[in-house]
C-alpha cells in the first residue's frame, strides 16, 4: 500500500463522495418527481369528476393519462442516472479503493452490495406503472365508447404505445439481464 500515491487514492475516494452525492440529490428529485405526479394527475381527475358545470367533451380524461405516462419517462430518466453512477462507483472506483486501503475481499462496499440480486425490489416501478394505468383506464373507457371516431381509435393507439414504451423501460430498469441494450 505504501506504493500508492495518496493523490492516487484521494482522487478515487472525492470521486466516489462526489458520486455519491450526485446520487443522493437525484433519488431525491426522483421522489419530488413521483409526489408531484401524484398530485397533478389525481388532481386533474378529481378536478374533471369533481366539476359544478360538466366539460363537454369527456376525451380531456385522455390528458391526465399522458400526463402520468409523461412523468414515467421523466422519473425513469432518473432511476437510468442514479443506476448508472452507481454502476462506475461500483465497477470502476470500488475496486480501487479495495486495493488501495487495502479494504477486506469478505467485506462489501456500497454499491457493491446494493448491486446484488437480494438487495433489489420492483415496488417503485410497480406503483408508477399502477398509478399511470389508473391514470388510463378512465381516458381508454371513454375513448373506446360509442360513437367510435377515427380520433378517438387514434388517440387510444397512441396512450397505448406510449404505455406500451413507458411499460419497457420500466422493464429495462428492472431487468437488465433480459434487454441487451447498452
Amino acid at each position: 500500500m505504501t506504493d500508492v500515491p495518496d493523490a492516487t487514492k484521494s482522487l478515487a475516494w472525492n470521486l466516489c463522495v462526489e458520486l455519491r452525492k450526485e446520487i443522493l440529490s437525484t433519488q431525491a428529485l426522483r421522489s419530488r418527481t413521483i409526489e408531484l405526479k401524484i398530485i397533478v394527475v389525481g388532481g386533474a381527475i378529481a378536478l374533471y369528476f369533481s366539476t359544478q358545470r360538466p366539460i363537454k367533451d369527456p376525451r380531456f380524461l385522455i390528458l391526465p393519462a399522458f400526463v402520468a405516462m409523461f412523468f414515467d419517462f421523466l422519473i425513469a430518466s432518473y432511476s437510468f442516472a442514479i443506476k448508472r453512477n452507481g454502476r462506475y462507483i461500483r465497477n470502476t472506483l470500488e475496486p480501487q479503493l479495495r486495493e488501495k486501503f487495502s479494504w477486506p475481499p469478505d467485506h462489501r462496499l456500497w454499491e457493491e452490495h446494493l448491486g446484488a440480486p437480494t438487495q433489489r425490489q420492483r415496488f417503485s416501478m410497480i406503483a408508477n406503472l399502477g398509478f399511470s394505468t389508473l391514470a388510463c383506464l378512465p381516458a381508454a373507457y371513454v375513448l373506446l365508447r360509442p360513437p367510435w371516431l377515427v380520433v378517438n381509435w387514434a388517440a387510444f393507439v397512441l396512450m397505448g404505445f406510449v404505455f406500451t414504451c413507458v411499460a419497457l423501460i420500466y422493464g429495462r430498469l428492472e431487468f437488465p439481464r433480459i434487454f441487451k441494450w447498452r
